[in-house]
């Protein structure tokens, strides 16, 4: 990667079959858009996955292990890690530990190697999941700190345990806000819209929601620098 120019490389951390949104399309939303909802009562006691059962604490020793040996060389390619949060963001799923649940224990996956090239890739909808009323403020924290890598930019109504991924105007969290916030704190990074609601006509790529999306997006870069 680093060879090739690619510096930034996203990445989750989970075993495999466990990392997931755990969710569909089975909710409709503004006008009839197709929105994908989650439930934890759903999934709760989904089986114990066969490489399982994986304690948090467990979960945290292999990934201390695994930045140990990969941020050097990730540091030597110049090429950024950035971590996403598990979405949804339980505790465990399918008897497995989940990590990036919470603001803390982000901080937590920063500090164990505390080097720029160990970041974030910043789901703002997982974020808004742990609690929509913060969102804003892990935005300030991480940016602040030089940590956010890239940005998933979407929103959702309601929290975990319950949620929906709706429109990026329509949900928990003020977008024009969130905007302000990282251009306030200095962010330069690329941001995507992540997952999009589907509109009538749409494929299955989602290609029309998807559109919305980048022109929201658009929109509010454009405002933001109005505003400053």
């Amino acid at each position: 990667m680093g060879r090739a120019g690619i510096r930034v490389l996203g990445y989750y951390f989970s075993i495999v079959k466990v990392w997931g949104h755990w969710r569909a399309y089975d909710a409709v939303g503004r006008h009839g858009g197709g929105l994908k909802s989650f439930d934890y009562s759903k999934v709760e006691h989904a089986p114990v996955h066969p490489s399982g059962p994986a304690s948090v604490k467990q979960m945290w020793e292999r990934l201390h292990y695994f930045l140990e040996r990969v941020v050097p060389v990730a540091e030597s390619a110049d090429v950024r890690l950035a971590a996403h949060q598990d979405d949804p963001p339980a505790e465990y799923l399918r008897g497995v530990g989940r990590l990036l649940t919470s603001h803390d224990a982000m901080q937590k996956l920063l500090d164990l190697v505390p080097r720029h090239h160990n970041g974030l890739e910043f789901c703002q909808g997982t974020v808004a999941e742990m609690g929509p009323e913060r969102a804003v403020e892990a935005i300030r924290r991480f940016t602040e700190q030089g940590k956010i890598v890239s940005v998933h930019f979407r929103n959702v109504r309601g929290a975990f345990p319950v949620f929906d991924e709706v429109f990026q105007d329509e949900g928990d969290v003020d977008m024009l806000e969130a905007m302000l916030a990282y251009k306030q704190a200095g962010f330069e990074g690329v941001i995507t819209p992540g997952h999009s609601p589907r509109v009538t006509g749409d494929s299955d790529g989602g290609m029309r929601g998807r559109a919305f999306a980048l022109s929201y997006i658009r929109g509010l870069m454009q405002a933001a620098e109005r505003i400053g």
